[in-house]
């Protein structure tokens, strides 16, 4: 997948295919499992070089997790929730801006 994916992003030039050696000699190093998981956050990131894939690699930061664009809303109702027409009140009175 992640190779496919280097091949879609287009405008290759002449000497792209050394991204995808260097990523493959990583196999010297680094097993499959590795090079492969190290491969899957660097799509996550949209970073297609040798440079990320080979520090994510170093850094064994494979089994982290992965931001998302996803937001997080909070269900629960707690003593210090608000609602937040109440935040949007104390910006129009200017309370928020001291």
């Amino acid at each position: 997948m992640f190779f496919e994916n280097f091949i879609k992003q287009g405008n290759l030039k002449k000497y792209d295919y050394r991204t995808i050696a260097g990523i493959l000699s990583l196999r010297k190093e680094y097993s499959d499992e590795i090079i492969d998981s190290t491969c899957l956050r660097a799509m996550s990131y949209d970073a297609y070089s040798y440079k990320v894939v080979k520090r994510i690699c170093e850094k064994r930061i494979i089994n982290l997790p992965v931001k998302s664009n996803e937001s997080y809303t909070n269900q629960e109702q707690t003593s210090i929730t608000r609602d937040l027409r109440e935040y949007d009140k104390l910006s129009t009175l200017g309370e928020l801006n001291r």
